[in-house]
């Protein structure tokens, strides 16, 4: 037998600038327990996150993301899972409905020529 060059281990990806883009693979939603940062102490909280498949290099890696406006978008969108998407981060945006500020993205199907 040999290795698959799949790690399945899930990376939490943050992007950090805007512009920043992602050719990625849909692959389910699922929750990831995260440290709840607004607490004092910190407590753990469950996040729901998107997993997406990423090719980096000569290897595949699984990235997760638990943006509530990204993660809600790909919901309502109802993919398949294997569905190939650019996905990029456009900066920080106004929330309409409170005084807070939220990760906005672009998310774009992947066609093969």
């Amino acid at each position: 037998t040999e290795v698959a060059p799949i790690d399945l281990m899930s990376e939490y990806c943050t992007p950090k600038v805007a512009g920043e883009k992602k050719k990625v693979v849909f692959a389910h939603f699922g929750e990831m327990e995260v440290m709840d940062q607004k607490t004092n102490p910190p407590s753990p909280q469950m996040l729901k996150c998107v997993f997406f498949y990423e090719k980096q290099g000569e290897h595949i890696k699984c990235v997760s993301n638990g943006s509530k406006r990204l993660v809600g978008a790909l919901e309502s969108m109802h993919l398949a899972q294997g569905t190939m998407l650019m996905v990029e981060y456009l900066g920080k945006k106004k929330n309409s409905t409170n005084s807070n500020m939220s990760d906005d993205w672009s998310v774009k199907p992947l066609v093969r020529r």
